[in-house]
């Protein structure tokens, strides 16, 4: 695997992300100057001003999925053919890459709110954008050797 494509599936996803909300937000100004579209299909205004925020929350875990896959691939091709729980693995790459603590907590912190979103059994400390978090991912990545 190569590490240029590892980011680009990071970009593939947050354009993905960025043309939905799009596409989301039209629809919002489109509904509200036209309600007709609204009742004919049965949709309703508050929920369709919500899904923003669903999409964020699903894009955001597709987006860690493809950092955490990168990282799992890296890992069974060049360290051991293990699955070490998520939070080790970014400790253990880190260490091995020389990542920047800064970055590793940031990235643990990413990894912390993607939990919420998955079990929605913690208290979320801090939210991120989908923005912020591909660029803390994207620098993590760029730790990792050309290819693999």
């Amino acid at each position: 695997m190569r590490r240029l494509d590892c980011h680009a599936r990071i970009k593939g996803v947050k354009s993905s992300y960025q043309t939905a909300l799009q596409v989301v937000n039209l629809l919002t100004k489109i509904a509200a100057r036209q309600p007709r579209y609204l009742f004919d299909h049965s949709l309703d205004m508050v929920e369709l001003e919500a899904l923003g925020q669903g999409l964020h929350d699903v894009y955001f875990v597709r987006m860690f999925a493809s950092f955490e896959s990168s990282l799992r691939d890296y890992w069974r091709a060049s360290v051991r053919n293990s699955r070490p729980a998520t939070e080790q693995l970014l400790g253990a790459i880190a260490g091995r890459r020389g990542v920047p603590q800064d970055t590793l907590d940031a990235v643990q912190e990413i990894r912390e709110f993607r939990n919420c979103l998955i079990h929605e059994e913690h208290q979320v400390r801090r939210r991120f954008t989908i923005d912020e978090a591909s660029k803390h991912l994207n620098t993590y990545l760029a730790r990792l050797p050309l290819e693999w």
